[in-house]
């Protein structure tokens, strides 16, 4: 009986194991190698005694052969179908998603742009952002300028004044790469410099006309974008390239900024302009009759017997007047620095002198102004005219 039960259970699993070979089917599988939008497909994995593979794609397009390379139009994700069929007829499929879309990678700077026109003014801290929404980032890559490509572990930091260009990307698990991608850091951390120029000469901290003042403002790396000025008080003006500058003491205050937002700290210039004479005048002698330095009576012209005074006013209002010089005839005899402005003309003389009086103020205006007399002062009458104006 035992031996009857072991000749039927070789007979049932004799037909199982017959059965399974008869009814046994391919056995579809494969991988795929992605570059760019072309993509290698390479079914050596699959298992039977296949003769057929047949490809869709999931573009549309259909394909045949073990290993097969499809060029995709499209950043996208398609479902690949293998099917494969035997010698028999039996098929096995099998599907799979391609990511041929790679990750989109963005740029954060801390701080964020702090100046103007795109212009940072301080240090730069650099953050590369990647994502993948179909697969995982596998590393992020960047160069600075022509410097070698460098691996992104981390934020970096661009310290130096200058105009960069970072080019950065991103590459998947799937070997999907972005395209490069840039980014520029302008970085100007230092303010402008104004310079002031005057054409004309200046004597004693004055000058004695018009100043046209020229602003040279100079900015090397975002560039000036504007120089302001002001005139003693009111609100400051852009500075266009002329200004004049007239007739009094000043105060003048000037700047600039540039493109970055960079603002220098004002200069202040002290402009003083007096382009008008001292106001001189002979007081004595007048056209008067002076007897031993009396004035007697009025006259055509002065005529003097004896000695004489010779005395003046003379003021200035912004400069100052600095010296007065006496000159008779042409003849330098004396000059004062402070009033009273007077001189003791004591000499002996006859006939017809001029007397002239040329002031100077501090800057550098002169004042001239001219008296012709006539003087009968013999020797006897100096020591005469002494005797009587000491009564």
């Amino acid at each position: 009986m035992k031996r009857v039960l072991a000749f039927l259970m070789c007979i049932i699993f004799s037909s199982v194991s017959i059965s399974i070979a008869e009814d046994s089917q391919p056995i579809a599988d494969f991988d795929f190698k992605i570059d760019g939008l072309t993509v290698t497909f390479d079914a050596s994995s699959s298992h039977g005694n296949i003769t057929d593979y047949i490809w869709n794609f999931g573009d549309g397009e259909v394909g045949n052969g073990k290993i097969v390379s499809h060029e995709y139009k499209n950043e996208s994700v398609y479902i690949v179908w293998l099917t494969v069929f035997d010698e028999n007829g039996k098929s096995s499929s099998v599907y799979k998603a391609v990511d041929l879309v790679p990750p989109y990678t963005i740029c954060e700077t801390i701080p964020l742009v702090n100046g103007r026109n795109g212009w940072y003014t301080s240090k730069v801290a650099v953050k590369l952002i990647a994502r993948d929404n179909f697969s995982i980032v596998n590393a992020t890559y960047y160069r600075i300028d022509d410097f070698p490509e460098e691996k992104y572990e981390g934020i970096f930091y661009i310290n130096g004044e200058g105009i960069y260009n970072i080019t950065f990307y991103s590459i998947d698990a799937l070997s999907n790469r972005e395209k490069d991608k840039k980014r520029e850091i302008k970085i100007d951390k230092t303010a402008p410099i104004t310079s002031c120029n005057i054409g004309e000469e200046e004597t004693n901290g004055w000058y004695k006309e018009d100043v046209h003042v020229i602003l040279n403002a100079t900015d090397y790396i975002s560039g000036v974008n504007a120089t302001y000025y002001k005139i003693d008080g009111g609100a400051f003006c852009v500075y266009n390239g002329s200004l004049t500058i007239k007739e009094g003491g000043h105060m003048l205050k000037y700047f600039s900024v540039d493109n970055a937002g960079n603002t220098e700290v004002f200069h202040t210039l002290e402009i003083n302009v007096d382009s008008t004479p001292p106001h001189l005048t002979i007081s004595s002698p007048e056209n008067f009759l002076y007897i031993f330095g009396r004035k007697i009576i009025a006259m055509e012209n002065a005529i003097i017997i004896g000695n004489i005074t010779i005395e003046a006013d003379c003021t200035d209002n912004l400069a100052g007047v600095v010296k007065l010089e006496l000159y008779i005839d042409g003849d330098y005899r004396g000059n004062a620095t402070s009033p009273p402005y007077s001189w003791l003309w004591d000499e002996p003389s006859f006939g017809k002198y001029e007397i002239k009086l040329v002031a100077y103020d501090s800057a550098g205006n002169i004042a001239t102004e001219k008296r012709d007399v006539f003087i009968i002062n013999l020797q006897w009458m100096s020591s005469h005219s002494a005797t009587v104006n000491s009564l």
